[in-house]
């Protein structure tokens, strides 16, 4: 039985092969069968594992892009995905909170994180 480790990674191989009707075919299937495996996951860990895959994705763009290969576009939409998919994550924990103080918490964080990027 196939678990959504070797599901992404089978999708990480595909999204960078050759875009043909056969690897298209391939990849929407997979992506089903991850959605659906998924489902049956906690929320907050179904957004952790895309993170992941996404931020490789990213780094293996961004050494295309240092050997010339592709250009920075590329690298600009990998990272937005990247981005997307952190937002993601912090969103859901968020819904996920019970209390004022776990709240806080993450404001805090994302406050440090403004902060961090504001200098």
């Amino acid at each position: 039985m196939l678990n959504i480790d070797e599901i992404n990674a089978t999708i990480r191989q595909l999204e960078q092969s050759n875009t043909t009707f056969d690897t298209c075919s391939k990849l929407a299937s997979l992506y089903i069968v991850r959605d659906k495996i998924g489902v049956d996951q906690n929320p907050v860990e179904q957004e952790v594992r895309e993170i992941l895959p996404q931020y490789e994705r990213y780094c293996s763009v961004k050494r295309m892009f240092q050997m010339r290969e592709i250009g920075e576009q590329a690298v600009f939409e990998s990272m937005a995905i990247v981005c997307l998919e952190v937002e993601e994550f912090i969103n859901t924990l968020y819904s996920s909170t019970d209390t004022d103080t776990e709240r806080q918490i993450i404001k805090g964080m994302l406050g440090n994180l403004i902060d961090i990027l504001s200098k």
